[in-house]
């Protein structure tokens, strides 16, 4: 598992820049293509934080996607690096500001499915 907490506890709102986040998770999946012909598939990667629902904070968030090709009876991996970036809120002040807690990474399709809880 991995905390948010050191990262939340040692950087400021004023000085957190988004586009220098380091990679702090990484995911893959496999997908394959059951199907008798070629098609493609879009990967998506949401993340529900530890207040989600809660004082305006979503419900989930779209982090990342990836859209692959597959002939019939193809597997592909597909990754996802998640920063501290994507496991951050936007403040009511309209400050990005990373949240300590517990993650949820939900990666799939239209519904995804859990495949990892990042605390």
């Amino acid at each position: 598992m991995l905390t948010t907490a050191a990262l939340a506890n040692h950087v400021k709102a004023a000085e957190y820049r988004p586009h220098l986040s380091r990679k702090v998770v990484r995911i893959s999946t496999t997908v394959t293509n059951v199907g008798d012909r070629a098609g493609d598939e879009v990967v998506l990667a949401m993340t529900v934080g530890p207040h989600a629902g809660i004082g305006g904070a979503p419900l989930e968030s779209l982090r990342h996607y990836d859209r692959i090709s597959l002939a019939p009876g193809e597997s592909s991996a597909v990754v996802f690096e998640l920063s501290a970036h994507d496991l951050a809120e936007v403040s009511k002040e309209g400050q990005v500001v990373p949240i300590a807690g517990d993650w949820l990474v939900r990666v799939g399709f239209a519904t995804p499915a859990v495949v990892a809880i990042v605390a």
